[in-house]
């Protein structure tokens, strides 16, 4: 919220609606008065008053964005007594050397279309929302309110976003296109720079803008594709925006269209951006259920994390916090800051208060189980019924059996897995494990627990699921609900939460830029394999491929290096396709020689009718099952040897279950 008026009981009426329409949670007292604020509904209220007649109008949709623009062109220089000017983007087919604006953009485009002076037309006839907002046709006038689209020069207040009027310009005509002509240079004149700019031979805070080459793909009036390389002037006119645009923005008047917003989040974006409800001014009425109802479950939780964030920032810069509470994950930097706190406010009072005594599921250490409970699940860890007092470690055979209240297949799984990996390793192995995330330090310190009886492998397994379920509900639930394993895995083992972010990054070996990579590029911790498995792939050689870019730099040509990640513990997402195509083509490499180290299996996951079940892997390569729900959650011993058994594709099915993940041990 921007309001800067603190008194007028309109204003409280707008920051009170703001509050509610965050949670999704409006009154009728809110609804009332946002229609307050329609013209329809409220004739003191007048569209065309100058203060509003220029105003770009914050809408849902980049169609509707687009017609505004179109619209309001001719009607502004209409109005100044100015002449309008049409420039033309220069376009050729292909790809080109220009920036890709996503992976999209890298598909083929229909064979059967070719850039000939009729499509050419077409396309300068689309709008650009067709183009990824690259505009194939700009009108212009001196005066005209533009907005620019790209990050050309931050430091002189040339951003994505910022908006501008147009000053002047420069212009050739397009060869091949007589009377077509095509800008060199736009001088625009920013509005409200956090700074003033003074160039030379210009004046203030007048800024050039020259055409940038963009690979983009365009689609044409019939649906068809086409990829070209367009040379165009970044910037679009500025008499509406989407909602997406207009986040960050302060606005004096506050002209809104929320008749197609997506739910309250975009009616939240669109309504704040004013600095007061008198200068708020909604074009037509919306849909009033989209604000109420309650925000989700997982929204809430979002708001909740948010705001611990917020806790931990201004803690770190007061430097109220030691530095080693944040972590490398925000997930694991909560949870860190959380025992912190918890520790912090045990040591103040010796008395216990009602916040000390409450226990949060992710303030549970995992020793600081009540004595009960600790006995009970204790029946249930062995069928052998070992005493907890005994000094005897716990053999790693003995593992988790399944929970029928509180579905765990995906956790004894992988758990299983890590459990082998930390209990044939040797020390200084483990501690380097250990740093991949706050995660995995807390399972192997776990682990080390239950092996000298200090708590149990049920303990262990409660303790991080009371912590995952608070983060994410959805992909870590509770009850007869499964769990999502790569989520799990991803959280586990260090890598980002996040499906489409890259692994790693790009190094240019001649201008030194470092840009993201592909998505499935690189290796680190959680590598997705991605072959539709036309024919027999090991995940060896697929490894292997994917240590080294094709290509060359965009900017100067140089050549291109990948930032590798070599994790001490490595998971890779296997195909999810039918059980047929992964025994026949699927081999689950034994060993993976890279350039830099090499990788030996450690574990399998499968899945199968709605159940993961899991092998273990050891250093002679002798196979192990493990089933949760079967042997009471015992290991148990395969007559499979991978060093003697002649069968490449010994692991990529057991029994009905196909290979989902794979788990590899740098060696």
């Amino acid at each position: 919220m921007r309001q800067t008026s603190q008194t007028d009981k309109t204003e409280d009426a707008m920051r009170t609606c703001l509050e509610h329409m965050r949670y999704r949670d409006c009154t009728d007292e809110d609804i009332a008065f946002l229609r307050s604020r329609i013209p329809s509904y409220n004739r003191s209220i007048n569209i065309g008053d100058p203060s509003c007649r220029d105003v770009s109008v914050i809408t849902a949709w980049n169609t509707h964005k687009d017609q505004i623009n179109d619209m309001n062109a001719e009607r502004f220089a209409r109005e100044r007594q100015v002449p309008l000017h049409t420039f033309y983007s220069i376009d050729k087919q292909g790809l080109g050397r220009g920036k890709v604006q996503q992976k999209s953009t890298a598909r083929a485009s229909d064979p059967t279309v070719k850039l000939t002076p009729a499509v050419q037309e077409a396309l300068w006839r689309s709008p650009p929302y067709t183009s990824k907002h690259i505009p194939a046709r700009l009108q212009l006038c001196v005066g005209m309110p533009v907005m620019i689209r790209n990050n050309e020069a931050t430091e002189l207040g040339i951003t994505k976003g910022q908006e501008a009027t147009v000053v002047g310009w420069t212009s050739r005509e397009i060869p091949g296109f007589p009377g077509r002509s095509a800008l060199e240079v736009l001088f625009v004149k920013l509005s409200n720079p956090k700074s003033n700019i003074k160039l030379p031979y210009l004046e203030e805070n007048v800024v050039p803008l020259t055409r940038l080459s963009t690979a983009v793909r365009a689609i044409l009036p019939n649906d068809a594709a086409i990829n070209i390389s367009r040379q165009q002037i970044p910037v679009l006119l500025n008499f509406a925006m989407t909602d997406y645009t207009s986040q960050g923005k302060t606005r004096e008047v506050n002209v809104i269209d929320l008749y197609r917003s997506r739910n309250h989040q975009a009616m939240y974006t669109a309504l704040s951006r004013g600095t007061s409800a008198a200068s708020t001014v909604i074009l037509r009425d919306f849909d009033e259920t989209k604000l109420k109802g309650g925000a989700s479950g997982y929204l809430r939780q979002e708001y909740r994390t948010i705001d611990t964030l917020d806790e931990i920032t201004k803690a770190r810069y007061e430097r109220t916090i030691p530095p080693s509470v944040v972590q490398r994950l925000r997930a694991s930097t909560i949870l860190s800051y959380k025992s912190w706190l918890r520790k912090q406010q045990s040591e103040d009072s010796t008395m216990p208060t009602a916040t000390s005594q409450k226990r949060q599921a992710d303030d549970m250490p995992l020793s600081d189980m009540r004595p009960t409970k600790k006995a009970k699940l204790d029946q249930t860890v062995s069928p052998l019924g070992l005493d907890v007092n005994n000094s005897t470690p716990v053999n790693w055979k003995i593992s988790w059996k399944w929970d029928s209240v509180d579905w765990s297949c995906a956790y004894d799984s992988f758990l299983s897995v890590l459990r082998h990996i930390w209990y044939k390793r040797d020390g200084s192995y483990i501690a380097q494990s250990s740093k991949q995330s706050w995660y995995m330090d807390l399972l192997f310190r776990g682990f080390a627990m239950v092996h000298s009886r200090d708590t149990t492998l049920d303990i262990c397994r409660l303790d991080l699921r009371s912590r995952l379920w608070p983060l994410d509900a959805e992909a870590f639930p509770r009850g007869q609900t499964g769990t999502d394993l790569f989520s799990l895995v991803r959280l586990i083992i260090g890598a980002s939460v996040h499906e489409d972010e890259s692994v790693t990054h790009r190094l240019c070996l001649g201008c030194h830029s470092r840009t993201p990579g592909a998505i499935f590029e690189g290796i680190g911790p959680y590598t997705v394999m991605m072959s539709t498995l036309s024919r027999e792939v090991s995940v060896g050689k697929y490894l292997k491929a994917l240590e080294n870019v094709a290509g060359r730099c965009t900017d100067c040509g140089g050549e291109l290096l990948i930032e590798n990640e070599y994790p001490m513990v490595m998971a890779v997402q296997l195909p999810n396709l039918p059980y047929q195509t992964l025994k026949r083509r699927l081999v689950v490499s034994t060993d993976v020689v890279l350039e830099n180290c090499g990788y030996r299996i450690a574990g399998v996951v499968y899945w199968g009718a709605h159940h993961f079940a899991a092998r273990l892997v050891t250093d002679d390569l002798q196979v192990f099952r493990y089933d949760g729900m079967d042997n009471d959650g015992m290991v148990s011993e395969e007559s499979t040897n991978l060093r003697v058994s002649a069968n490449r594709h010994s692991l990529s099915v057991m029994d009905d279950k196909v290979a989902s993940l794979a788990v590899y041990i740098r060696v």
